[in-house]
């Protein structure tokens, strides 16, 4: 028995009778309060669950799944394996807390890889921009700084020819 109920928050029980319900320590003290489900299984021959109060809150409660042990068809006992509801409830809110924290953490990281993206996209546009604003104004001079060799830097590239060129027809026109 106290193999089968080794995780924790878990037993195992043996019901031979009302008065003779086994745990890993021995005899139960309060067998009383499994007569309900070892009735249920001797009535439906197969296996039955319930949650037994054992005290007063529900702290105490345990759920218990009885299944009939049989011999040349006789049943011989009762084995019930039983899981405190407070473990139970201990497990759940632990694997709600680390969905919780995994969650946001996904959306903590992908926050900052969008605004790491952004960032990398916007500030050679920005860029881009703040040199055709300078070009309008008659600063021909105006070269925007190359910092990729995707789309955006054809774009700057494009863009410091752009004026180069320009400077050179303006000063053929002045000649």
């Amino acid at each position: 028995l106290a193999s089968l109920g080794s995780a924790p928050g878990m037993r195992a029980l043996l019901w031979f009778s009302a008065q003779q319900v086994l745990d890993p320590e021995g005899a139960l003290a309060q067998p009383g309060k499994l007569a309900g489900l070892a009735a249920a299984v001797e009535r439906s021959g197969r296996e039955e669950s319930a949650v037994v109060d054992w005290g007063s809150d529900t702290r105490h409660s345990e759920a218990i799944q009885a299944m009939p042990l049989r011999r040349g068809g006789q049943l011989m006992g009762i084995l019930m394996a039983g899981t405190m509801l407070d473990a139970q409830l201990r497990l759940q809110r632990s694997i709600l807390l680390t969905g919780v924290l995994v969650s946001l953490g996904g959306i903590l990281l992908g926050l900052l890889i969008g605004l790491w993206t952004t960032e990398r996209v916007t500030r050679p546009v920005m860029g881009l921009a703040a040199g055709a604003r300078a070009v309008a104004g008659g600063d021909w001079s105006t070269r925007v700084p190359v910092t990729s060799e995707d789309e955006i830097g054809e774009l700057a590239r494009s863009f410091n020819t752009m004026t180069a060129q320009l400077i050179e027809q303006r000063d053929r026109a002045l000649q």
